[in-house]
C-alpha cells in the first residue's frame, strides 16, 4: 500500500476496524496501523510534483501537535520542555503501540484502537472547523431554511 497519497482520516478508521477484527480473531495482522504510523512518522519521498523538495511528515508538522496531543489519554499527556520532547514521546508511543499489537497484547490492542478512533475524530473535527472557517460564514448568511423565522414584508 502506498502511504504517500493516503488520507490519515481514512487510514485511522481502517486501522481501528482491523484492530477490532484482530480482537475478534477474524484477522491476524493490522497493516493499516503500520501504514498509519509510517504516515505520521516518515518523511515522504521526493515527489515528482515538487522537484527538489521533500514532503513533511505529520510528526514534523507543528500544526498537527494539538491533534496528536488530544488523541492521547489525559494521563498520557505530559508537560514537554519543547517540541522535540513531544516529538520523541509520540514516536516512542506509536512504536510501542505497534509492538504491543504485534505481540497480541490485549491492552496494547485496545489502546491502539482507542488512539486510532480518537485521531480520526480529531482529524475530522479539524477539517470541519477549517471548512466552516473558510466557507461556512460566507454561506451561512445566504441560507434560508423552511424552519427558520419568516420575515414579514409589507406589500
Amino acid at each position: 500500500m502506498n502511504t504517500e497519497y493516503l488520507d490519515p482520516i481514512d487510514l485511522s478508521a481502517e486501522a481501528a476496524l482491523e484492530l477490532a477484527e484482530l480482537q475478534e480473531g477474524i484477522r491476524e495482522d493490522v497493516p493499516s496501523l503500520t501504514h498509519l504510523v509510517k504516515l505520521i512518522i516518515a518523511i515522504p519521498k521526493q515527489s515528482e510534483h515538487f522537484k527538489g523538495r521533500y514532503g513533511r511528515s505529520m510528526l514534523n508538522n507543528v500544526c498537527a501537535y494539538p491533534i496528536f496531543r488530544d488523541s492521547l489519554k489525559h494521563e498520557q499527556r505530559e508537560e514537554w520542555d519543547d517540541l522535540e520532547g513531544f516529538r520523541s514521546y509520540l514516536k516512542r508511543y506509536l512504536e510501542n503501540l505497534q509492538t504491543s499489537v504485534s505481540e497480541d497484547n490485549k491492552e496494547g490492542i485496545n489502546e491502539a484502537k482507542r488512539f486510532c478512533l480518537e485521531l480520526g475524530k480529531n482529524l475530522v473535527s479539524e477539517k470541519m472547523a477549517k471548512i466552516y472557517e473558510h466557507h461556512g460564514h460566507a454561506n451561512w448568511q445566504d441560507m434560508r431554511h423552511e424552519s427558520g423565522p419568516r420575515l414579514q414584508t409589507e406589500n
